[in-house]
């Protein structure tokens, strides 16, 4: 529903792009440049419109805009119509509808054939101006599909971030300057005392990286609120030694 008016403003463009296109065709005898003049000012009535709903820096253009859109897509419209119906016998000279004579009847198929040549414009128009304060309702929103794609992507970033720490442990090992692997508690008189960010070796990053708050302070000795700190400095690429690309190479 949120882009609702756009798409219901797509079957008026259609037919205000058709009837342009074919009068400018037909009656002024320009052949194929109907059509991209009757998109262009399909297309600028829906723009201009949409942008009044915008702030002051757009506002002020944008009705200018879609006045002189309007007014030539009216003109065209109404024209196409007019020189079809000025030609045609609407009604029967005796026709008779509870008691209106053939002229009053006239009259009445005259103004709804005006009404049906301006309706499209008109409602490309607004329809435009609608989708403008839809969107600006939805500013900073999410959709249902949006939050579903945006969990998604989390517990996949989640997944590869264990994944590519579990992968530098490994190369870690491979290096002669890497830091000491080990998972022991630091103890002092046999109690678990708190370890340091500076202090974590690269399997006590994969282990942070793999756990929850819980399980870390148990391992480690450390507070809820330092073990979320490290889980989240780990999932920004954050180590307490030199990365795999500052490391002296090899050899």
């Amino acid at each position: 529903m949120r882009k609702i008016a756009e798409h219901l403003s797509f079957f008026f463009i259609v037919i205000t792009v058709y009837r342009v296109a074919f009068y400018i065709a037909d009656a002024l005898h320009v052949g194929f440049m109907g059509w991209p003049f009757s998109l262009g000012i399909a297309g600028g009535v829906y723009v201009s419109m949409y942008y009044t709903g915008f702030n002051e820096t757009t506002q002020k253009a944008a009705k200018d805009a879609a006045r002189m859109f309007l007014a030539v897509d009216l003109i065209f419209n109404e024209f196409e119509l007019i020189r079809d119906l000025s030609a045609s016998q609407l009604i029967t000279p005796n026709s008779n509808f509870l008691g209106i004579g053939p002229v009053w009847l006239r009259y009445g198929m005259q103004i709804t054939a005006l009404l049906f040549g301006a309706i499209p414009t008109l409602g490309v128009a607004y329809l435009g101006r609608l989708q403008a304060s839809v969107d600006e309702a939805w500013k900073g929103k999410l959709t249902a599909w949006q939050r579903i794609t945006k969990a998604v992507a989390g517990l996949f970033q989640n997944v590869t971030g264990v994944i590519a720490v579990r992968i530098e442990v490994a190369a870690l090992r491979l290096l002669p300057d890497a830091p000491p692997q080990s998972t022991n508690l630091t103890t002092v008189d046999g109690q678990v005392t708190e370890k340091k960010w500076g202090e974590l070796s690269a399997e006590d990053i994969a282990y942070i990286s793999a756990n929850g708050r819980k399980a870390i302070q148990r391992q480690l000795g450390v507070s809820n609120g330092t073990a979320g700190n490290w889980k989240s400095r780990i999932k920004k690429g954050d180590r307490p030694w030199q990365s795999i690309k500052e490391l002296p190479k090899i050899g």
